[in-house]
């Protein structure tokens, strides 16, 4: 009697977790959706990457367009930059931007060197734009932010957003480094891309 109680207090005993059929069970499902939960997310963040920071399109299926090619030789080049032609115009970010730059004087008499520009949006939503994104490297080397000062009679780029299909315009203007020799004016309208446009000009 003894021995029949023992074997029957042994087989009511609980067993360990690991060799229960249904921990098994619930712990491989939990594997299941813990993989699929973080696949879900990691896509999500990679979309989300790829976009043109708001600007309702993907920035890699738009790239820049109208450059010249080969491009000429220029201190600091980069291969995603696109240097535009004559005409002044390139696409870049599904943007059409023109800039033409020339010296100016202000109101006070100070030399300032400025792009007169404008930027077209053919993304389907709405892109913000701004003064800021705009830079000029001297032909010493030197990387110039933008002026507050406008020409005589400008007005400035300032900055704002851009609807689908719309159009903004103005000037960004520089301080005169009164330097001989090319200038290259830059546009980078997303920190996270490596895109910028380029403009190679001589203000002497």
């Amino acid at each position: 009697m003894a021995v029949e109680r023992a074997a029957k207090a042994h087989a009511k005993a609980p067993q360990p977790w690991y060799r229960k059929k249904r921990s098994w069970l619930l712990g491989v499902i939990a594997l299941i959706v813990i993989v699929a939960v973080a696949a879900s997310v990691g896509s999500k963040h990679n979309n989300g990457g790829s976009k043109n920071r708001g600007n309702g399109e993907l920035a890699n299926s738009h790239p820049n367009m109208g450059c010249v090619s080969p491009p000429p030789a220029y201190p600091d080049h980069q291969s995603t930059d696109c240097v535009a032609p004559a005409s002044g115009s390139i696409g870049i970010a599904n943007t059409t931007v023109t800039a033409t730059w020339a010296t100016a004087t202000t109101d006070s008499g100070d030399n300032i060197i400025c792009a007169t520009v404008s930027i077209t949006n053919h993304n389907t939503g709405i892109i913000s734009y701004t003064d800021l994104y705009w830079r000029l490297q001297t032909p010493s080397g030197k990387v110039e932010e933008t002026d507050l000062e406008t020409p005589s009679g400008g007005s400035d780029l300032g900055g704002g957003h851009i609807v689908a299909g719309g159009i903004a315009g103005g000037t960004v203007c520089f301080d005169d480094a009164s330097e001989s020799g090319t200038y290259v004016g830059i546009y980078k309208p997303d920190p996270f891309e490596s895109n910028r446009g380029i403009w190679l000009f001589s203000a002497s």
